[in-house]
């Protein structure tokens, strides 16, 4: 293994792709086999809330990695800064929580209980397989500065 690549979280998976794989599963699901069907009026709300307030949580979230200069999404290039302010002050992770919001609003805007459903092992992956890789890289780039954000801040809520 290169110096690079020790240096790196050495993630595999794409979490968006994950999310969409998973949500377009439980929408394949509820076609076959619909458990519940809502009134348009009764989802379109909460959709629309979920939808937005994952936007509202990403939007922030990229403009910090931006303003930081450390790479966002590309898994190949070790974290640069470590980020504990906007909405790191709350989550360690809030672009996957954002991403959790946009696949339930999604699920709810198409009434689709098989999807809702998915988001939990869709959670876990993300959790296991990427979340928990990225916290060891960031525990060796950052050493005690991220231990003590760690015990500061919850992983997702």
């Amino acid at each position: 293994m290169t110096e690079q690549e020790q240096q790196t979280p050495r993630i595999r998976l794409i979490p968006p792709l994950v999310y969409a794989v998973s949500l377009f599963i439980g929408l394949g699901i509820e076609q076959l086999l619909s458990l519940v069907s809502i009134p348009w009026t009764w989802r379109a709300g909460p959709a629309v809330g979920l939808i937005a307030l994952s936007g509202l949580l990403i939007a922030p979230t990229v403009m910090r990695f931006r303003k930081a200069g450390t790479p966002f999404s590309d898994f190949s290039k070790p974290a640069t800064t470590l980020i504990t302010d906007g909405p790191y002050r709350y989550s360690r992770n809030p672009t996957y929580l954002a991403l959790t919001l946009l696949y339930l609003g999604v699920g709810v805007l198409f009434s689709s209980a098989w999807a809702c459903v998915l988001v939990v092992p869709t959670c876990l992956i993300i959790d296991v397989a990427v979340v928990r890789k990225e916290e060891q890289h960031l525990e060796s780039q950052f050493g005690e500065e991220y231990l003590r954000y760690k015990t500061a801040v919850r992983r997702w809520l």
